[in-house]
């Protein structure tokens, strides 16, 4: 079942892959009806279909686009900003707008630069900043922070030895104490 209604939609040729793939305002991608060279010389012709996309680890849409045995990865949100979308200011980024990784359709993203992004994403809810001793691959709890920041104001404790003593490095315990 399609996800968004095709009726109106618009499509373009991929730019440097442009007899092979076509993108659509509403984020699906084709491949076109083309001959192609065949092992023993002669050529075959092959139909174009709707390509499957699939997703990167962190949600974003991808598919491979294949030309003359060369495979290359186009993200779906990117493929259609640089299609439909207008890039006066040369911003590198494609924000989805509504937050949905999924929704790819030419009304649900925007170029951005990388703060606009991650601004986005916070206003969002989409990214939520731990402190660092809540980060799950923190070494250092907070209860280890306020034990290493009261062992070390009593002046009887290197970072030498409070590195061996909590698992971590002296440059850790060194920003712990002056940057946290």
């Amino acid at each position: 079942m399609e996800k968004y209604s095709t009726e109106n939609e618009i499509w373009k040729p991929i730019k440097d892959f442009e007899r092979y793939y076509e993108i659509s305002d509403k984020g699906r991608v084709r491949s076109l009806d083309r001959y192609v060279s065949r092992s023993d010389g002669g050529t075959q012709f092959v139909e174009g279909i709707n390509l499957v996309i699939s997703y990167n680890p962190g949600g974003y849409a991808k598919v491979n686009l294949n030309k003359n045995g060369v495979a290359t990865v186009g993200y779906v949100a990117r493929l259609v900003a640089m299609h439909f979308i207008p890039n006066p200011d040369n911003k590198r980024e494609v924000n989805h707008i509504n937050g949905d990784k999924t929704d790819n359709r030419v009304q649900n993203l925007e170029w951005v630069t990388p703060s606009e992004n991650i601004r986005h994403s916070l206003d969002k809810k989409l990214r939520v900043i731990q402190p660092k001793t809540e980060h799950p691959a923190a070494k250092l709890t907070k209860q280890d922070v306020k034990d290493i920041k009261s062992l070390y104001k009593t002046g009887k404790y290197t970072y030498q030895y409070l590195a061996e003593r909590f698992g971590v490095s002296k440059a850790t315990i060194h920003r712990m104490l002056y940057r946290w």
